[in-house]
């Protein structure tokens, strides 16, 4: 609230004053499963009676519990490249998005350069609400427009953010960008009692129910490197729904711009529409963050079915953050909120997560083997390990020029027709002509 008084204090401002008792619930939240979440009745998918004989609304999100990861997804920024690499929770590589493309975007197919996952063969078949979610990005992301202004976003934020933890430069991804984790989070503003209201004799009750009243609150803090929000989406997930609900027309971020002094950080790429033209602030894909409305509500705690209450006042945002950073929630009325991933959440898929980048063509001596040899197959699962050269085999090591004081394997890429013993007769336009490097 700001008032103009005089000449010597133009303006003032005061933080609002909320008379009431409340709390800001913030947490990590993850669909209902209707093989699991039948604990207490309260978390069921399937719709319940109430004691007047209607049927009660069940939420779609519910809070994670202390067990669960709320991570659905990765994203690592591959600056050699230009591109965004998604991986699946657990770190499995999923697919990988490119500038610069034949079409403005290149896409790779799915899972190349491994193979699928063995764990789970008909995952393609039979996806995941986490994985439809994947491919919905990836769709979105061959709008060259929407991914160049997104990669401009993650890149600037990874520029704002404090350092990365030495734990994270245990990990082989560190070479190529820093990983970013997609998941959802859930605000609500609960009331420790019924709302107040006058007790003067003769004063009118309030015109309007405190219900009614809108409280906005602000998420991610662009200004602290100690913030790990990158961008937020809209989400509209209903019952029902194969995705995760959401909405990739726009997304909401600090880092929708470049800041206006010079820097020595990597310069993001400017908005430009797929015609080449720069875009003005209605066209622009990446908005300015904008706040969460919240309605204050409360539960008396003699209900049964509390926990169903409070999912169902939750709202819902789809959020991309640095693992590792907090995200920090500000309100007028209540204390800065913090939330954080645990360290589990992460360690493990961002292990799994193998670093690759493409090169080439490169121009060699000797042409390589015209098909796979036995057990050299790559899969997500399997580590990455550089060959010894026989100098006993009949067949001869192709030389590569040495990338510094690293040991990277070259992954070449073979047609899956041409599988078998190396040195089987193939035809010629069986090798692709797209060489990766690892």
């Amino acid at each position: 609230m700001a008032t103009k008084d005089d000449e010597n204090r133009p303006y003032e401002a005061c933080q609002g004053i909320y008379s009431q008792d409340a709390r800001l619930n913030v947490a990590f939240v993850v669909p209902f499963d209707p093989t699991e979440d039948q604990d207490d009745g309260t978390t069921s998918r399937r719709s319940e009676m109430s004691s007047r004989g209607l049927k009660e609304q069940v939420p779609f999100w519910r809070s994670a519990d202390e067990w669960e990861n709320p991570i659905w997804g990765w994203m690592l920024i591959n600056y050699a490249n230009q591109g965004l690499q998604l991986f699946l929770q657990d770190g499995t590589f999923y697919r990988e998005v490119r500038l610069a493309g034949r079409n403005g975007t290149q896409s790779l197919p799915t899972w190349v350069p491994f193979e699928p996952p063995s764990e789970d063969p008909d995952l393609s078949k039979k996806p995941t609400r986490q994985l439809v979610q994947l491919q919905l990005l990836v769709a979105r992301f061959q709008d060259e427009a929407f991914l160049r202004d997104f990669w401009a976003m993650a890149v600037r934020a990874a520029n704002k953010m404090k350092p990365a933890p030495n734990v994270l430069s245990e990990f082989s991804n560190a070479l190529i960008g820093r990983p970013l984790a997609l998941t959802h989070a859930g605000w609500s503003l609960e009331l420790a009692r019924l709302p107040l209201s006058t007790q003067a004799v003769g004063d009118s009750q309030m015109s309007e129910p405190l219900s009614k009243y809108v409280f906005d609150i602000k998420v991610g803090n662009a200004s602290s490197g100690f913030d790990g929000l990158v961008g937020v989406f809209d989400c509209q997930a209903a019952p029902g729904q194969q995705d995760l609900g959401l909405v990739l027309d726009k997304v909401y971020s600090d880092f929708d711009h470049d800041p206006p002094s010079p820097t020595t950080s990597q310069p993001a790429l400017p908005s430009m529409a797929s015609d080449g033209k720069h875009l003005n602030d209605s066209s622009k894909r990446i908005l300015p963050s904008k706040k969460i409305p919240l309605r204050a509500f409360y539960i008396s705690p003699e209900k049964d079915d509390g926990n169903r209450r409070h999912n169902l006042e939750l709202v819902v945002r789809g959020v991309l953050l640095d693992p590792v950073s907090p995200i920090h929630t500000y309100s007028d009325i209540v204390p800065v909120q913090e939330l954080v991933l645990p360290w589990w959440t992460w360690q493990r898929a961002l292990a799994n997560i193998k670093a690759f980048l493409h090169l080439g063509p490169l121009v060699v001596t000797k042409d390589v083997p015209p098909a796979i040899a036995p057990g050299q197959e790559l899969r997500s699962e399997t580590p990455v390990v550089l060959p010894d050269a026989d100098p006993k085999s009949q067949h001869e090591a192709v030389t590569l020029p040495g990338l510094g004081s690293s040991d990277w394997a070259w992954l070449q890429p073979y047609y899956h027709d041409s599988k078998g013993a190396a040195g089987a007769e193939e035809e010629e336009d069986s090798k692709r002509d797209e060489t990766d490097g690892e």
